[in-house]
């Protein structure tokens, strides 16, 4: 395998972890304002991007992990073999999008003037 073969193949483990260790580290922020102190819990934890990032990279993911779910998830999938490149891109690209405008939509809604 070749080096770019070896740094596309990390940047792709990259793009798929990090969102579900977003997802964990939320997880855990919202169990802390569950059953932390009023004064040291903070804001409560937001999941919009984060959920559909996940989304998104799972389905991204189904053409390098071998273990269920994403097997069943890569035999349900319509897109044709010669076409799953574009695919797998596709999808890493909708889940930055969708991360960065979840947070995007909540500071937008925030702004809006009352009234």
């Amino acid at each position: 395998m070749s080096i770019l073969g070896v740094l596309a193949l990390g940047v792709m483990v990259l793009c798929i972890c990090l969102p579900f260790a977003a997802t964990a580290i939320q997880l855990f922020r919202l169990v802390w304002f569950l059953t932390g102190e009023k004064k040291e819990r903070g804001k409560r934890p937001r999941f919009t991007g984060l959920v559909l990032a996940m989304l998104f990279s799972s389905l991204a993911a189904t053409e390098f992990l071998h273990v269920e779910p994403f097997l069943s998830l890569r035999y349900l999938n319509p897109v044709p073999p010669e076409h799953r490149d574009a695919f797998v891109i596709g999808m890493l690209v909708l889940a930055l999008v969708a991360w960065i405008s979840g947070g995007l939509l909540w500071k937008i809604a925030r702004r809006r003037p009352e009234g």
